[in-house]
């Protein structure tokens, strides 16, 4: 995994010693792209700038949870409108993602396999920094062992403080949103991001401290010279 663009903050020390994580051979899919980030970071709106900048005939943009049947009820478990086991939910995340990836029709693969770029706000990332606290790192990551990466992952480096201070305008709190779990979630991240690290996926480090706008065109500096974009 290539790493990129890493804001000054972002420390990358390892957080697994060696010999302890097998090695991870993963399908890569092309075309795929994903942003992840804390709750609060603005992986959202980053998500709407490229979309509208890049435009749907060149690109396809969706997110997780989807609003499928499963990502419906997956979003009132984070609403506390239905109460599930942490195991449950982590369950139903990964089939969510699942038909997702999947869906003849629809899914991402069949979607980037006709050469259209596809970008996603949050995939299996968010899984294991979220889920991996209350169920394991080595439960969470069995639901998710075969998933395909991303040929791109792009990171909004946020500290969890200035993540809470943002969410604090927000009305309801949702299920991971306090500062503990947020930071809890950070090094679940960067763990992530370390197993994966020998898999040939492109990581960039964002700073998501400054404008919207320059985030936005700091990503759109990574990802315009990408091939499907450049045939048209």
């Amino acid at each position: 995994m290539s790493t990129r663009f890493i804001s000054h903050e972002f420390c990358f020390t390892p957080l697994i010693k060696s010999g302890m994580m097998p090695d991870i051979m993963r399908c890569i899919l092309e075309n795929f792209i994903v942003i992840e980030g804390l709750d609060g970071s603005g992986t959202t709106t980053q998500l709407e700038k490229l979309a509208n900048r890049i435009g749907e005939e060149r690109c396809a943009v969706t997110f997780e949870p989807t609003d499928g049947a499963i990502g419906l009820l997956i979003r009132q478990v984070l609403r506390h409108e239905v109460t599930l086991t942490p195991q449950a939910i982590a369950r139903l995340f990964s089939a969510d993602r699942g038909e997702h990836i999947e869906s003849p029709a629809t899914g991402i693969r069949a979607i980037a396999g006709e050469g259209k770029l596809v970008i996603c706000d949050r995939y299996l990332f968010s899984s294991l920094a979220y889920q991996s606290p209350d169920c394991g790192w080595d439960f969470v990551f069995s639901l998710n062992e075969s998933f395909p990466l991303p040929e791109i992952l792009l990171f909004l480096d946020v500290p969890p403080a200035l993540c809470q201070k943002r969410m604090e305008v927000r009305n309801g709190k949702e299920l991971y949103e306090d500062l503990s779990r947020q930071e809890a979630i950070l090094h679940n991240y960067k763990r992530s991001f370390e197993a994966f690290s020998q898999t040939g996926m492109k990581l960039h480090v964002i700073n998501g401290t400054v404008s919207p706008e320059e985030i936005h065109e700091n990503m759109w500096n990574i990802l315009s010279e990408h091939p499907s974009l450049l045939r048209y």
